[in-house]
């Protein structure tokens, strides 16, 4: 009998220490993400650029814990401010030397792994051709 309670008491340890991680990953989800809409709002591009590269690095790191129901969590409380901010982030990528092609398929691939949606996406890739034309016409235009 003591055996199982030992165990039983156990195995709600590990359940509760599973959740308080998922817990801040959420909260850390919900902080990064206020800081993406705020830096957008500001039209500060080098600290979008370096929020969107924390995300990234922080989704890949709960990626390769394994830990699916916290990297879940982590997306959803990214979800609004990825598929809001999409558009500027692609812009300014572009605009700071990173390829077209390499851009639109981080686009497609925050698609694929439904970070965002296909409005987006399709949202990003017209501000990256609008983008392109204004700059075409400023060029001719000198």
């Amino acid at each position: 009998m003591k055996k199982l309670l030992l165990m039983m008491s156990v195995a709600v340890a590990l359940s509760l220490t599973s959740c308080q991680g998922d817990k801040n990953y959420k909260a850390k989800g919900e902080e990064l993400s206020k800081q993406l809409n705020e830096s957008v709002e500001k039209q500060d591009s080098a600290s979008a650029l370096s929020t969107d590269d924390q995300i990234r690095k922080m989704e890949e790191g709960i990626a390769a814990t394994g830990d699916t129901a916290a990297l879940n969590q982590f997306r959803a409380a990214m979800k609004d401010a990825r598929v809001r901010n999409a558009a500027y982030l692609t812009v300014t990528k572009i605009h700071n030397g990173m390829d077209k092609d390499e851009a639109v398929h981080q686009l497609m691939d925050d698609a694929l792994k439904q970070d965002i949606n296909i409005h987006a996406v399709t949202q990003a890739i017209n501000a990256v051709l609008t983008a392109e034309n204004k700059e075409k016409d400023n060029k001719k235009e000198k």
